[in-house]
C-alpha cells in the first residue's frame, strides 16, 4: 500500500518503507528518507563495488571476468583508447553466451 507520508514528499525525497508481517503475529517495520545512492545518500566507493561485484556475478560473469571489467570501466579516466575496456566485454560476452 501507499504511504502518503512518503509520496507527499516525491520527487523531492524517494523514501521508501518497508513493513513485514511475521508467522507469530508480530510485524517488523523500517524506512528510509533517501535511498542508498541517491546524492543525498552516496554510496562509498566500496559500496558501489561490492554492489557491481554482486549484480554482475549474479548474472553469471565469473568474479575474475567482474574484476577485470571494473577495473577497465574504472580505468577509462586515465585511458586513451577503448582496447582494455573492449577486451573484457569480449570476456563477459563469451561467459555469457550459449553453450552448444
Amino acid at each position: 500500500e501507499v504511504d502518503s507520508a512518503l509520496s507527499d514528499q516525491f520527487p523531492s525525497m524517494m523514501g521508501s518503507r518497508l513493513e513485514i508481517a511475521l508467522q507469530d503475529g508480530r510485524s517488523e517495520s523500517a524506512s528510509i528518507a533517501t535511498a542508498k545512492g541517491d546524492p543525498e545518500n552516496p554510496m562509498r566507493s566500496e559500496e558501489l563495488d561490492a554492489k557491481f561485484l554482486t549484480l554482475v556475478t549474479a548474472a553469471g560473469i565469473g568474479h575474475s571476468v567482474a574484476n577485470d571489467l571494473a577495473e577497465a570501466v574504472l580505468g577509462l579516466p586515465n585511458s586513451d583508447d577503448l582496447e582494455q575496456l573492449n577486451k573484457n566485454l569480449a570476456n563477459v560476452a563469451r561467459q555469457l553466451a550459449p553453450q552448444a
